[in-house]
């Protein structure tokens, strides 16, 4: 081994031609000069001077036996010179293609099926087991005959005799790649998930933006523009006030009332969704007679639907107590039942009835009319997204957002859905509590 000391020793700086010549010439330690393959009745290839054949024990037979049946390589190979044996098992045909024979007839094969990217850390790390005997360890690549890339976890050891002279070295070699290929969509699909992730807490934000941008809108529109809206409603009424009583200005004053009942409706509902969104937790939920609430609700949309020319359908009467607060219950049933008119037609009726389910009582709003573009469906109840929606009484403002906002203060719900032929139906779901009880 001596000859090889002044190659080794710089393994950093060498480069592949040299490490194969290093291991061109370390084969001629390994095999010497005149040694042959040849093939024992047992079936085991070995490389050996030619002489009297040594009959083998049967403990060599019976390692030899154990040693082919693992699924992995082992290897062995001489370096005292003497008698050039090496072995190799037969599951390098099995992992790499190669038979066995031909791949202890060339000892340097090894080294050149390994993977150009890694040859230089193998060279570094064979030097360090063949100079101190320091055990080796390594993970590498070695292209396989068919020139696909096999992954091996390889342990190597050198056993010297009792003179401390090397004698040989052996090993074992795992085929690993199915687990390198799970490491690696392991890794790629972290990275999909901290790319997902990150996606995910940027929208977050920008959603966190919006939403604080519309409150700041609501309480803009609900507080800031009040006062001057007021002045100038004041002054509009003023002016009407002092017109002369013709058919076209009555035409104007009727049309100036509309007006001005409905941008105060949309600044008190944008005050009542702010404060909502301030102070939610301070609604407190009481029983309420149903029948009550839906009442009060009917009578103060009856106005808007005459002038829509739309009959409220009455209904029948309800012994249910449901949970919430009866004012806001009221204002959310009126916007709802607003909504309804909206999509109706002129002269068809608005048609409203109960359903009784476990824990819940619904409130079923139908309308005769238009219905709702499949777009608009899964947002109608959203913030400002409702103006896309285009119905017979214009559009609805923030009577569905706000319904939807009072009704989810007290456990309960609202949906929205298009009738089989014309028209939407509203399902409001309640909480019983009579049946809670």
């Amino acid at each position: 081994m001596n000859q090889f000391k002044d190659m080794l020793a710089d393994t950093d700086a060498l480069s592949a031609p040299d490490a194969l010549r290093m291991l061109e010439d370390l084969s001629k330690v390994f095999f010497p000069a005149g040694s042959a393959t040849i093939e024992t009745p047992d079936g085991l290839l070995t490389h050996a001077v030619p002489g009297p054949a040594a009959a083998q024990s049967e403990a060599e037979i019976k390692y030899q036996t154990l040693v082919e049946q693992i699924p992995a390589v082992i290897f062995m190979a001489s370096l005292d010179g003497s008698v050039g044996k090496t072995y190799v098992s037969p599951h390098i045909e099995t992992a790499l293609g190669f038979r066995q024979q031909e791949w202890i007839n060339d000892p340097v094969r090894w080294y050149r099926q390994i993977h150009p990217d890694d040859q230089g850390r193998w060279s570094s790390e064979a030097a360090e087991l063949f100079l101190s005997g320091t055990p080796l360890r390594s993970v590498y690549r070695v292209i396989a005959r068919d020139g696909h890339t096999v992954w091996f976890h390889s342990q190597a050891t050198m056993v010297r005799g009792a003179d401390g002279q090397p004698l040989f070295i052996h090993g074992v070699g795992f085929d690993i790649t199915d687990l390198k290929e799970a490491e690696g969509h392991k890794e790629r699909l972290e990275r999909a998930v901290a790319a997902r992730t990150l996606e995910l807490a940027e929208a977050n934000a920008r959603l966190t933006i919006l939403d604080r941008s519309k409150n700041e809108f609501l309480n803009l529109i609900s507080h800031e523009l009040r006062t001057p809206l007021n002045g100038l409603l004041g002054v509009g009424q003023i002016v009407l006030d002092e017109m002369p009583a013709t058919p076209e200005n009555k035409e104007l004053v009727q049309m100036f009332e509309q007006s001005r009942k409905r941008i105060l409706s949309i600044l008190d509902d944008a005050l009542l969704l702010t404060h909502i969104d301030v102070s939610g937790e301070s609604f407190r939920s009481a029983p309420v007679a149903l029948h009550a609430v839906l009442r009060h609700a009917i009578e103060h949309t009856a106005e808007f639907a005459e002038s829509r020319d739309v009959i409220l359908g009455p209904p029948a009467f309800s012994p249910h107590i449901v949970l919430g607060n009866q004012e806001l219950l009221e204002r959310a049933l009126h916007a709802l039942l607003e909504t309804s008119v909206k999509f109706s037609e002129a002269g068809e009726t608005v048609r409203i009835a109960y359903e009784v389910v476990p824990d819940f009582v619904r409130v079923i709003i139908e309308s005769n009319g238009r219905t709702i573009p499949d777009s608009a469906l899964p947002k109608f109840f959203d913030l400002f997204a409702i103006a896309e929606t285009s119905t017979p009484g214009g559009d609805l403002g923030l009577g569905p957002p706000v319904a939807y906002r009072i009704l989810s203060l007290f456990g309960a719900s609202v949906s929205v859905a298009n009738r089989d032929q014309f028209g939407i139906r509203l399902t409001i779901s309640l909480n019983n509590v009579a049946l809670n009880r």
